[in-house]
């Protein structure tokens, strides 16, 4: 199945195979923002709220970087929507990129160059 007829950049596959996640142009907007893209039906959804650094979590959810007053924040957004919850303090140095592993665990490149490595590991709470 093509594309649809709209900009769109992967950058990401989700767990179950069923989601893209990448790029893609916001036309009200003027800018690039963070969608996914369904592989059944080809249908793209711009996430206009996400920052473009999100990456999916193996639950389905996302993981990314924000900055909150002048600091970046890891944090994840739960499946099927809600708040950002923080996975780490805030840090004063600039994430470079990231990757989440299969079990949740996330590392990311960060500080004043692009040669430092994080890992982050979150604890689960009991269900």
């Amino acid at each position: 199945m093509p594309l649809a007829d709209v900009y769109f950049r992967v950058s990401g596959i989700s767990a179950d195979g069923a989601r893209l996640l990448g790029l893609s142009w916001n036309d009200e907007q003027r800018k690039v923002v963070l969608a996914t893209y369904a592989i059944k039906d080809g249908t793209v959804q711009l996430m206009n709220a996400f920052p473009t650094n999100a990456t999916f979590m193996p639950d389905g959810g996302l993981a990314g970087v924000q900055r909150i007053q002048g600091k970046s924040v890891v944090g994840a957004w739960p499946p099927g929507g809600g708040a950002f919850k923080p996975l780490a303090p805030p840090m004063p140095d600039s994430v470079y990129g990231g990757a989440v592993s299969r079990t949740g665990q996330i590392a990311l490149s960060r500080g004043q160059g692009t040669s430092d490595v994080v890992l982050i590991t979150a604890k689960s709470e009991p269900k």
